[in-house]
C-alpha cells in the first residue's frame, strides 16, 4: 500500500493477465500512516516555523512496511475487487498452468490452509517460472522440488504429489490485509526487487543490494550476490575454477583441460585432483584449503596457482552494506530476524 488515502480506489478492470504466482518472492505492503483531518486519533500538528500546518506529503508521520514472506500478490489479493489479479469469469478462473507430472494444466484454486508449501524460489527457479515471459513454469518447478530435482534439471522425474502452488487466499482468511487494501491503497504492480529467496530480499529491502564483501565495512569491495550473500562462494563462480572442474564425480575431461590450461603437467594431475577433492571443496574455508596447499609436495609456482583459486573459497564478511552495516557495527537490531548485531536467522 503506497499512499495515505482513507478510502479504496475505485475498482478497475484487469488490464493484463498475470499468473497466480507472479514474479514475486514477497508480497510487500507499504502502509503510509497519515494524519488526516477528522480521521484517526487526534495528533498534534507538526511545528512549521509559522508557515501553517503541514501540507501534502508532509502530513505523513510514519511509514510502516509489512512484509509477508514468500507470497505472491495473487496468493493474497488475486481476487480483490478491481485488482489486476487472477482473470475470472463468473467467479471461476479462466487460466491454468501446465502440469507435467499429471498432464493437462492446473487452475488457481481457493486454499484456506494456514501453511502453504509453495515451491522452490531460488534465482534459477525464478528464471524457469517466468520462462521468457510466458509465466507458466510455476507448477513444473513445484513438482521438480517435490522430486528433489535441481531447478535446471532437464531429465527430472516430476513429483506426483499434489502441489498447492496455485492456491490463493481471500478476505475470509486475511481480514486485516484486505482491510488495509480497502482503507488505504493496494499496489498491484509492485514486484520484488530480487528474483531470489528471503535473505537477498531482506538485504534489498534495507539497503537495495545483496552482495558479498571481501573487506569489512568497504562497500567498494562488494560484488553482487543474487543467490548466496555471505554464505560461501556462488556455485557459478566455483564451477569455472580448477576446484569446480576437478571435483570427484564430475567428468574428467574438463578437469584435464583446466589443469593443462593452468600449465600443470600430467604427472601432477592425479595429486592435484586428490588435493582439491579432499581439502579444497567449496564447503571448506579458505584457511583450510590454504593449509592443504602449503603442505602439498608440489612446486611453488603451482602452489601459487592453487592459492589463487583457493581464495575464491574464502567466506567473506557478511554483506552488510549502508544502513544494515552501520547498525550492525553499533549492535543495533535492524529487523525482527536480527538481534544484537548477529546475522539474519532465515
Amino acid at each position: 500500500m503506497t499512499s495515505p488515502r482513507a478510502t479504496a480506489r475505485p475498482p478497475r478492470a484487469a488490464s493484463r493477465r498475470r499468473p497466480l504466482v507472479a514474479a514475486l518472492s514477497l508480497a510487500v505492503l507499504l502502509l503510509l500512516a497519515a494524519v488526516l483531518t477528522g480521521q484517526g486519533p487526534s495528533v498534534r500538528p507538526a511545528q512549521s516555523s509559522g508557515q501553517g500546518t503541514a501540507e501534502g506529503i508532509s502530513k505523513i508521520k510514519h511509514v510502516v512496511i509489512i512484509t509477508q514472506e514468500n507470497r505472491s500478490f495473487d496468493s493474497y489479493f488475486g481476487t480483490y475487487p478491481g485488482a489486476d489479479g487472477i482473470p475470472m469469469q463468473n467467479g471461476v478462473p479462466t487460466v491454468c498452468l501446465p502440469d507435467p507430472a499429471h498432464g493437462g494444466c492446473v487452475q488457481p484454486f481457493y486454499n484456506a490452509a494456514d501453511s502453504n508449501a509453495g515451491a522452490p524460489h531460488s534465482h534459477a527457479d525464478e528464471v524457469a517460472d517466468v520462462n521468457n515471459g510466458a509465466m507458466d513454469g510455476f507448477v513444473a518447478q513445484a513438482e521438480k522440488g517435490l522430486a528433489g530435482c535441481k531447478a535446471t534439471d532437464t531429465n527430472c522425474q516430476y513429483g506426483t504429489k499434489q502441489t498447492d502452488v496455485m492456491g490463493y487466499h481471500d478476505g475470509r482468511d486475511l481480514p486485516d490485509y484486505w482491510a488495509y487494501a480497502q482503507n488505504y491503497t493496494l499496489q498491484d504492480h509492485m514486484f520484488a526487487a530480487v528474483s531470489s529467496w528471503s535473505l537477498p530480499a531482506h538485504l534489498y529491502l534495507v539497503s537495495e543490494w545483496s552482495a558479498k564483501c571481501t573487506t569489512d565495512g568497504d562497500p567498494s569491495s562488494c560484488t553482487n550476490a543474487l543467490q548466496t550473500p555471505g554464505r560461501g562462494p556462488d556455485p557459478e563462480i566455483i564451477q569455472n575454477t580448477l576446484i569446480g572442474k576437478c571435483q570427484n564425480g564430475l567428468d574428467l575431461q574438463p578437469c584435464q583441460d583446466a589443469l593443462k590450461a593452468a600449465g600443470i603437467s600430467p604427472d601432477l594431475a592425479t595429486q592435484i585432483d586428490q588435493l582439491i577433492s579432499t581439502s579444497c571443496k567449496p564447503t571448506d574455508s579458505y584457511p583450510t584449503c590454504q593449509a592443504a596447499v602449503d603442505a602439498a609436495p608440489v612446486p611453488d609456482d603451482l602452489k601459487k596457482k592453487l592459492t589463487d583459486v583457493a581464495k575464491k573459497l574464502q567466506l567473506p564478511d557478511y554483506a552488510w552494506t549502508d544502513l544494515t552495516y552501520l547498525l550492525h557495527q553499533q549492535h543495533v537490531p535492524w529487523a525482527y530476524y536480527v538481534f544484537n548485531g548477529t546475522e539474519p536467522d532465515c
